[in-house]
């Protein structure tokens, strides 16, 4: 690829392999480094190839974060790919726990002891618990069977 076709590739948001962004992204000079390159930008036939390389891409707005969008938005639906089995698995335990009826059960006991032992205290006026509380139940009351 020419430098002008990586600046206008990377300009226009096109698409690159995803092995050449990535060693982009990593042999970028910073922001400071390309704003002094850009100084030179009068002297640029007498550059070499690298530095002309740098001037030209110093004139794309938000170098960085453009080459990290591009990064992304090439990888994600490799990366989506990976996780879709825990994704599915995720959201069929939540339509379990939403259609069960145990647990349903066990939400409104819970409820209905601790609004009863907060009765006769200074929350008296609760009513509720925080859900965190949940992990804590078989360890206080182990002898509960459903």
């Amino acid at each position: 690829m020419s430098r002008q076709q990586v600046f206008s590739a990377v300009a226009l948001m096109g698409v690159f392999a995803h092995f050449s962004l990535q060693n982009l992204i990593k042999n970028l000079p910073e922001q400071k480094e390309l704003n002094n390159l850009a100084e030179l930008k009068n002297e640029y036939e007498e550059l070499c190839e690298s530095e002309q390389f740098g001037i030209v891409m110093s004139s794309v707005k938000l170098l960085r974060p453009r080459l990290n969008g591009i990064l992304f938005k090439l990888t994600f639906e490799e990366q989506v790919n990976n996780i879709r089995p825990d994704i599915m698995n995720v959201t069929f335990a939540c339509e379990e726990v939403k259609k069960s009826e145990g647990f349903s059960m066990l939400l409104e006991l819970v409820l209905l002891v601790g609004n009863y032992m907060n009765s006769g205290s200074r929350n008296a006026q609760t009513f509720g618990f925080n859900v965190s509380f949940l992990c804590k139940v078989p360890n206080r009351i182990p002898s509960i069977c459903f």
